[in-house]
């Protein structure tokens, strides 16, 4: 008997003792031994129906989630096998080899071949190949360009007294615009190298490209550097500037300033950026106790981080200033779903010495909307 038919069963039975109840109370007159026997008989009853009920109910909720759980493996196949055909149809494109998975691939506008692994790996490899840009939260539009709410008043709040209305006043915003800035990175490669049958090309090309790529976008977002970029942290307003005691001078009290000065909201989550030079001569400064001020930590994924004021630093040559930024709050950026590649091996250069050009697209943008979240000490001011 099916849960449906237990609790139709059961419902009978209730409606029987109400019965019972209401025939008892109409000739005020307590309950006689069968009509107590029967209705004993009933909770009995409703009881059993009550167990088999649960049961059928856990029956049916771990079946349920057997059932999700093949449905989520056939779909982890299904991810799996397609990122196997895109891999073959891009190996197929480089050695410019025919092949039904070469076939089905999908290009874009400009003849960029497009796989959907692409995108996927590029966003996985932020943390290893641009560990600041990969801290920046990130939209995926398909085209167009992204308009975003960026608040520049809070407003005020207070008490009053009873029966007198609230003012929504001073609340104002803006909007930032994220754009589609072309990033892009090249490899040249000897056509015996694409040949070789012995090498995975598409693994040895996406990895140069996608570290060139992450190093591009990291130093962009500091420097700012470059036609038609992203903005970087050199942009940010001069509210967010901390003048050292010293111009030029690099001191232990000077960043402790600049800790201080960004909000407690913001500091949890908050990363140093900083060169090596500066990192080196931060690294040799002790408390009174002789403590260093810069603690070496083993992460949980064995990967070592040097923290100050318990804040982890990140360490990039293109830093002339050193940085406190919460990018999660800072910043806004998107990288856009079409990710192409393209192999250029038909022009004179190449033709002639016997190479092909291989070039990466990626189509991003980075704005800052919470300036608050930066903090610059400007040391070469």
């Amino acid at each position: 008997m099916g849960i449906k038919a237990l609790i139709e069963k059961r419902n009978a039975l209730i409606d029987e003792q109400n019965a019972i109840l209401d025939k008892v109370e109409s000739e005020v007159r307590g309950l006689t031994s069968d009509e107590e026997a029967r209705f004993n008989e009933i909770d009995a009853e409703i009881e059993s129906i009550d167990k088999s009920i649960k049961k059928l109910e856990e029956r049916a909720k771990n079946s349920d989630k057997e059932e999700n759980k093949i449905i989520e493996e056939e779909e982890g196949r299904g991810i799996v096998m397609d990122k196997e055909k895109e891999l073959r149809g891009v190996e197929q494109y480089l050695r410019k080899q025919p092949g039904e998975e070469l076939r089905a691939m999908n290009y874009s506008a400009n003849g960029h071949l497009v796989p959907e692994y692409l995108h996927n790996e590029l966003i996985e490899k932020m943390d290893e190949v641009a560990p600041l840009f990969s801290m920046i939260p990130l939209l995926t539009p398909v085209s167009g360009t992204l308009r975003i709410a960026r608040e520049t008043n809070l407003g005020t709040a207070g008490f009053v007294g009873e029966g007198t209305a609230l003012s929504p006043n001073d609340f104002v915003t803006d909007t930032v615009e994220l754009k589609q800035h072309r990033a892009g990175s090249a490899i040249v490669l000897s056509q015996k190298l694409i040949n070789d049958a012995g090498i995975d090309i598409v693994s040895y090309s996406n990895d140069l490209l996608f570290r060139r790529l992450g190093y591009a976008l990291d130093r962009a977002v500091i420097t700012g550097e470059g036609e038609d970029t992203i903005e970087g942290l050199v942009n940010a307003p001069s509210e967010c500037l901390v003048e050292p005691t010293a111009a030029g001078t690099l001191s232990i009290d000077d960043l402790m300033k600049v800790a201080s000065s960004m909000k407690a909201v913001y500091q949890s989550g908050a990363v140093w950026i900083m060169n090596r030079t500066n990192f080196q001569a931060l690294s040799m400064m002790k408390d009174r106790n002789g403590h260093f001020y810069i603690v070496r930590e083993k992460e949980v994924d064995e990967r070592i981080a040097y923290k100050l004021f318990g804040l982890e630093i990140y360490i990039n040559d293109a830093a002339e200033n050193i940085y406190l930024v919460n990018f999660a709050h800072a910043y806004k950026g998107m990288v856009k779903k079409e990710v192409g590649i393209k192999l250029i091996d038909s022009d004179n250069t190449n033709a002639l010495a016997g190479t092909a050009t291989l070039v990466l697209d990626a189509y991003v943008d980075a704005k800052i909307v919470q300036p608050e979240a930066i903090r610059v000490l400007t040391l070469n001011a």
